[in-house]
């Protein structure tokens, strides 16, 4: 089963960044090879692919769980967290 993902909220240009709190985990990765997440979240957010933008996105799972994962998207990594911190920056 391929996951359910609906965009909870959209963060546009630098209104919002994964929060770094006590006890989060922040997974970094290289952007290249996440592109093509960064264009399927936009696509349902029905925005343009664009840099310092985050979105709020539920996840249905396979096992039949629902959580809420924050993305974060800059010049060369993508983050992904617990939550996003609105603010501008």
């Amino acid at each position: 089963m391929i996951p359910r993902l609906k965009v909870l909220k959209y963060y546009p240009y630098r209104k919002g960044r994964i929060g770094a709190y006590a006890g989060s985990h922040v997974l970094m990765l290289p952007i290249e090879m996440m592109r093509d997440c960064q264009r399927t979240l936009a696509g349902l957010a029905k925005v343009s692919p664009d840099n310092h933008t985050c979105f709020l996105v539920e996840i249905d799972s396979a096992w039949g769980e629902r959580q809420v994962k924050a993305f974060m998207f800059s010049d060369d990594t993508m983050y992904i967290g617990d939550r996003i911190e609105e603010k501008s920056w």
